[in-house]
């Protein structure tokens, strides 16, 4: 690791760690100042995470994605369980990854119904359920869910995990 990525490091956790404080302060004083603190803090820490993984910084990029799932963020949460999933920078882990999905999927994320959907699908960290999968794949494509459309049409068209039923599938059609 470089200096200049050291010192990138330190800034962004004490500008972390003072988010924090300030977090903490407001959670005291009013819920909903506090919550929009929680997701603009998030945002700083989410959009400082891209650029550490491209510098090759995967440390320190875990270690916001960790922050900013611990601080609820629905997104960082998918994104995490994404890593565990895959075995990417981190030993792989299924069960953590459905873990986070789940977590992710209670904030009401439609990505998240779509990756739980497929954990299901696929016995990813939980034991395979079809009709568990295809609900949760229908509802992200119902709610707008590129993904879920996608893999819904071809499902449908082709008679994998449902009966094959060609006007289902045009509904599932992926709009762009």
């Amino acid at each position: 690791m470089s200096k200049n990525h050291d010192i990138a490091y330190y800034r962004q956790e004490q500008k972390r760690l003072q988010k924090e404080d300030q977090i903490k302060a407001l959670k005291s004083k009013k819920k909903t100042e506090a919550e929009v603190m929680i997701e603009e803090a998030n945002k700083d820490i989410l959009s400082n995470v891209y650029k550490y993984l491209c510098g090759g910084a995967y440390k320190q990029a875990m270690t916001m994605l960790e922050y900013a799932a611990m601080m609820d963020d629905p997104n960082a949460m998918i994104a995490l369980g994404t890593i565990y999933e895959s075995g990417y920078y981190v030993e792989k882990d299924p069960a953590k990854a459905f873990s986070l999905y789940q977590k992710a999927w209670q904030k009401d994320l439609p990505a998240a119904a779509y990756r739980l959907g497929a954990c299901y699908l696929g016995g990813i960290g939980v034991e395979a359920d079809e009709a568990k999968g295809i609900e949760l794949f229908e509802n992200a494509a119902l709610r707008g869910n590129y993904e879920a459309r996608e893999a819904l049409h071809h499902f449908y068209s082709e008679g994998i995990h449902v009966e094959k039923d060609l006007e289902i599938a045009a509904l599932f059609r992926p709009k762009r």
